[in-house]
């Protein structure tokens, strides 16, 4: 009908207006499909000669295009508008990180009652606001338990980690597992999640340094790591943030205790999060998800 024409239209000049306003801010060779299934992420592949990739169940997919097409070519294509509704579009992330500000006279603290030999201890001011001492006294260390670290890596040969990065570690851009990757000499290759950036080792020298009596202490000095490294540039940007949803539905598989994310990804208003589905399977499976409020 003319009415269904109309939306249709209104929903392509829409679609385009977004991506040309936003341009470099997003990735111009992927497709997200989102809530979609196997057969169907199939179909739009093969129609788009496109490389598919989606989680086990097929309700998260990407389609990354062939180099002669970008999304706005699919998009201004009449053809493609009756399935635009289906599409997202895959913007970047970027790191959260911050500048430390002296607030200490804001606030009235008291020093974790728990004797700590970790050298750089003492200047680590912020352990004081949250009464860490009495989770420590009562050996709530991270004893047991595993914290997925969805960032740019670790550092694999940094003192504070070591025994407690998981061999199920998982570089989330390239797909591949640490334990698939053997090399000659039988040991695994570590060099999937290794940090180039620096944020992601980091972060999780803050989550959880070892208390050793070298550098820092972290917050749960014993819990397991496994860190998920996604392809991130020297400015902090995430190539893709279909990369981060993936490495957050890899750390769900899992079946992780915790799931870190210190970045920031700031969709626009006509864009679904791709981040709503993965986040609610997470509070289904009693996993407990700490997202980063961004520096905004």
């Amino acid at each position: 009908s003319l009415f269904n024409n109309f939306e249709l239209e209104n929903k392509q000049n829409e679609f385009l207006e977004e991506l040309e306003n936003n341009k470099g801010t997003y990735d111009e060779k992927s497709i997200v499909l989102q809530n979609t299934s196997k057969t169907r992420a199939k179909e739009l592949s093969e129609r788009f000669n496109a490389k598919l990739r989606s989680i086990n169940n097929g309700k998260f997919a990407t389609l990354t295009l062939p180099n002669d097409i970008t999304i706005l070519d699919v998009v201004k294509d009449d053809g493609n508008k009756v399935i635009l509704n289906e599409f997202t579009i895959d913007y970047k992330a970027k790191i959260a990180d911050f500048e430390i500000e002296d607030n200490s006279s804001e606030f009235t603290t008291e020093s974790p009652n728990y004797e700590v030999y970790d050298e750089l201890y003492e200047r680590q001011t912020y352990l004081d606001y949250i009464n860490i001492g009495d989770a420590w006294k009562n050996n709530s260390m991270g004893n047991n338990r595993t914290i997925a670290v969805i960032d740019t890596g670790i550092d694999t040969d940094h003192i504070e980690f070591q025994g407690r990065i998981s061999e199920y570690s998982y570089n989330a851009t390239e797909d591949k597992i640490v334990k698939d990757y053997v090399l000659e000499d039988g040991s695994y290759d570590w060099s999937l999640v290794e940090d180039e950036q620096g944020h992601g080792t980091a972060v999780t020298g803050v989550i959880g340094a070892s208390m050793d009596s070298v550098g820092i202490t972290g917050i749960l000095p014993k819990v397991n790591i496994l860190t998920i490294k996604a392809e991130c540039d020297s400015e902090g940007v995430f190539k893709r943030t279909s990369d981060l949803v993936y490495g957050y539905y890899y750390a769900i598989e899992r079946d992780v205790d915790i799931v870190n994310m210190s970045f920031a990804y700031e969709y626009k208003i006509k864009t679904k999060s791709p981040f709503n589905l993965p986040s609610q399977l997470a509070v289904d499976s009693d996993i407990i998800t700490v997202a980063a409020a961004g520096n905004y």
